[in-house]
């Protein structure tokens, strides 16, 4: 039985809140992880009690690893998909599909809460523009305190300088479900089935980007707020997607500076350019991977911007 003690754990609040800090870090913060996969910590459900005199709590549980460290209470309805059988179950596809995999990147939060892992595979590398090509790959994540739903995505690796793009906005570009049920690897199989058609749909999109010309102006307007503009919306004048602005416009405005610097530094003039300057920022200026992929997914909304505004 897992206890939650219903009174503040120190008299010092500085002290009580250090400790939710620390617990909030060892579930949140993903660390990256080189050990073999049966060293991934599995999870288990736990009766749930709560306060003092130990009142059990109806209709939930308490998560708990191996470690024995609680993670979080759960539904009773909620479902545990195991890290390690949802890694084998998905490495049993790419072998099925004879895609072997040249590298492995893999991160887990401090109690294995959190899974997150990209697969780069051999010989599967496009040249998107005259001399610079990316290699393809798939990301997946899962997670025990339903931070996440089993996921699969399409990423890509631009060699040059090893910016990272993630495949983002398009209904059935990625494998999704929620910790309802068990994990049909059939369903999973049909999915990747697609991934073929879908990565020369993404590299043929890519490859449009160098032939649209992007002013600085125009980069400028699309990641500066309308009330920090010099002069009128340009974006928004030249049909630019409002939802799109928004959400462009919604990046934390230091990844905002940083972009502008990148295109500015790099001399930034086509779409292409916009793009990578995007991702730089996403693969090489921040450490969290959750900021990492919201940059990853704003570079394809800019793509997508541009495409149809020109």
């Amino acid at each position: 039985m897992t206890q939650i003690i219903g009174q503040i754990l120190s008299e010092d609040e500085l002290a009580h809140r250090e400790l939710i800090r620390k617990d909030r870090t060892k579930r949140t913060v993903l660390n990256s992880f080189n050990g073999d996969r049966s060293e991934i910590m599995s999870c288990h459900k736990e009766p749930l009690a709560y306060g003092n005199d130990a009142r059990m709590v109806l209709g939930y549980d308490a998560l708990v690893n191996e470690a024995g460290d609680f993670i979080v209470p759960a539904s009773d309805q909620y479902h545990i998909i195991d890290h390690k059988a949802f890694i084998g179950d998905f490495e049993a596809l790419l072998a099925k599909g004879s895609l072997t995999i040249s590298e492995q990147e893999t991160k887990l939060s401090e109690n294995h809460s959190r899974l997150w892992s990209r697969y780069w595979l051999d010989g599967h590398n496009v040249d998107v523009q005259p001399g610079d090509t990316v290699r393809l790959g798939f990301q997946i994540r899962n997670s025990y305190d339903g931070s996440s739903g089993v996921q699969i995505g399409l990423v890509a690796q631009r060699l040059v300088c090893s910016n990272g793009m993630t495949r983002t906005g398009v209904t059935g570009e990625r494998f999704y479900r929620k910790h309802t049920g068990e994990l049909d690897p059939d369903l999973m199989s049909n999915w990747m089935a697609t991934a073929s058609e879908t990565f020369a749909d993404w590299m043929n999109s890519l490859g449009t980007l160098g032939e649209i010309q992007v002013t600085p102006d125009y980069f400028k307007s699309i990641f500066t707020v309308p009330e920090k503009l010099d002069s009128e919306d340009l974006a928004l004048s030249l049909g630019a997607d409002a939802d799109t602005l928004r959400r462009l416009r919604s990046i934390p405005e230091r990844s905002r500076k940083a972009i502008l610097q990148e295109w500015s530094v790099t001399g930034g003039e086509s779409g292409w350019d916009g793009y990578n300057a995007i991702t730089a920022i996403a693969s090489h200026n921040t450490k969290s991977v959750n900021v990492s992929e919201r940059l990853e997914k704003a570079a394809e909304s800019f793509a997508q911007l541009v495409q149809v505004t020109h």
